[in-house]
């Protein structure tokens, strides 16, 4: 199994029974995913991009980990992106290691995203890892 997908599994299981703990139904996906398949939210976690450092025979990958919040349009989307997204980083914040998987892992940048997926709009957190490849 590759590093980058035991980093996503260790996420998406960190993750998962939060968010369903705000919405039962959201769908959490460790890859990034175009389509609802008829839910009203859903999180999708990815690897945007990252480096390689090679010192003394071993390898250390900085990386940009993405979590995307999606949700179907409504007049509070924005507020319920922000209780959802500041859930996230509070669970990230009390284990940036995550068991050890990752060496460091923080918040580096946020946006929304408006129609990105039509009628819908998201909030993508990234964040900066660090871990031994």
């Amino acid at each position: 199994m590759s590093t980058r997908k035991a980093i996503r599994d260790q996420v998406k299981a960190r993750l998962e029974p939060m968010l369903q703990g705000i919405d039962p139904d959201m769908g959490v996906y460790s890859f990034k995913k175009g389509k609802a398949d008829g839910r009203a939210s859903f999180v999708c976690l990815f690897f945007e991009r990252g480096s390689a450092e090679h010192s003394t025979g071993e390898r250390t990958d900085n990386a940009q980990l993405a979590i995307q919040i999606m949700m179907v349009d409504s007049s509070g989307v924005d507020d319920q992106l922000d209780t959802i997204g500041d859930a996230i980083e509070n669970t990230i914040a009390n284990d940036p290691f995550f068991d050890g998987v990752l060496g460091a892992c923080s918040l580096e940048d946020w946006a929304y995203q408006r129609d990105t997926i039509p009628g819908w709009t998201g909030l993508r957190l990234i964040f900066a890892t660090q871990y031994d490849a």
